[in-house]
């Protein structure tokens, strides 16, 4: 499996919140941290044909915020969990 570089993953905690944050976060593969994105788009558009399950979004978004040696941010274990193997 290819892990994909990038997943969109919905700012469900200040969405819509008074300072304007943005409805989406970027998560990039082996990096900290994640990057606004202000679209109209939601976490499951944005995703679309890209390989993105919302259990590969959910490691991504557990290795962005704890590091990627992580277990729970293993995309390809994800997947496998996605999947049902």
């Amino acid at each position: 499996m290819s892990i994909p570089l990038v997943a969109f993953i919905g700012n469900t905690i200040h969405a819509d919140g008074p300072h304007g944050e943005p409805p989406l976060v970027a998560v990039t593969y082996g990096e900290r941290g994640y990057c606004p994105i202000y679209t109209g788009l939601t976490a499951e558009e944005a995703n679309e044909g890209t390989g993105i399950t919302p259990e590969i979004a959910d490691a991504f978004l557990i290795g962005s915020m704890f590091g990627w040696h992580a277990p729970g941010a293993d995309p390809a274990h994800a997947y496998a969990r996605s999947k049902g193997l």
